[in-house]
Order: structure tokens, then C-alpha cells, then sequence
């Protein structure tokens, strides 16, 4: 769900609380009647950096249900533990999402940018 612009964020941005953005999905750029959504292909919002994601270590029981469920393929299994590819991770929200132990934290982002 988008949220409309405060102090906080400084534009609008989603409530990751209903839900996560969809990969394939491209509506809310389409449809934002004032601008404040910049248009979008949909080739350029799944490259559009929204938010980040962050494993909390002390929660994570490395059961790999993000890794499964990023469609960005920004989380890997590794000898460490797991990870998050910064360079991949656009902020979605699917891991949150799929995690059961509350072990990913989406930050939202001031600026957005092309990754």
C-alpha cells in the first residue's frame, strides 16, 4: 500500500504491513493522478531501488525462506549465514514477507535510485 508524503520519508512510500511490491506489478507509477509516483516502464522499476533490506541476526534461524522468496535473487546462503546483496536488493519486501521469525527489516530510503 503507498502512504502519502511526510516529514519522515519525504515522499510517498509503502506500508510494508499490507503486503510487499510485486515484481511484475507497475500500476502505482501508472496511475498516481498528482506526479508524486514518478512513470516508470516496468523494466525500470524492477531495477528502481525502494527501500532495503536487512537481516536481524539475533532473529535469523537460517531457514532460507527469503532466499527462496526473492525475486531478485539479492539473498544468498552462504558459510556465514545469510545475506543480502546490496547491490541487488531493491527493498520489495518478499523476504519480510515470507519470514516467520520476524528477521528482516525493510529501511525505507530517502532518494530512490536505478540499481
Amino acid at each position: 500500500m503507498i502512504t502519502k508524503a511526510d516529514d519522515d520519508f519525504g515522499a510517498v512510500h509503502i506500508d510494508y504491513s499490507k503486503g510487499y511490491c510485486e515484481k511484475n506489478c507497475n500500476k502505482c507509477s501508472q496511475v498516481c493522478p498528482c506526479g508524486a509516483i514518478k512513470r516508470l516502464s516496468l523494466e525500470e522499476k524492477q531495477r528502481t531501488r525502494i527501500a532495503m533490506a536487512a537481516i536481524k541476526e539475533d532473529k535469523c534461524v537460517k531457514c532460507g525462506a527469503c532466499v527462496r522468496a526473492c525475486p531478485y535473487g539479492a539473498i544468498k546462503w552462504t558459510a556465514q549465514g545469510i545475506i543480502i546483496d546490496s547491490s541487488k536488493c531493491i527493498g520489495c519486501a518478499k523476504c519480510k514477507v515470507s519470514c516467520k521469525f520476524d528477521a528482516i527489516e525493510i529501511f525505507a530510503i530517502k532518494k530512490q535510485s536505478l540499481i
